[in-house]
């Protein structure tokens, strides 16, 4: 058998390699959205609100720039309002 500290270290370099080059591919997909016919430069977001309801209006769309403070959604907090008025009284 040919020298095994140099089959060792082949492999040793193998195994580095494919990690890194697995590091670098993951690292690029999670940077771009895939869509159907282009790559995107985007970052995403997860939301959330504080109160309960319903979405009603939706005046985004997907891929739609927006802006600090742009409504992405309202809700219908008919529940809300009265579970609040309860409280209150």
């Amino acid at each position: 058998m040919a020298h095994p500290r140099l089959l060792t270290l082949g492999i040793t370099l193998a195994v580095v390699g494919a990690s890194l080059g697995a590091g670098l591919w993951l690292a690029d997909q999670a940077a771009f959205v895939i869509t159907s016919n282009a790559r995107v430069l985007a970052r995403m977001v997860t939301l959330s609100h504080e109160i309960a309801g319903q979405i009603i209006d939706m005046p985004v769309n997907a891929g739609d720039r927006i802006k600090r403070r742009d409504v992405l959604a309202r809700l219908d907090n008919k529940k809300g309002k009265t579970g609040a008025s309860q409280c209150n009284a």
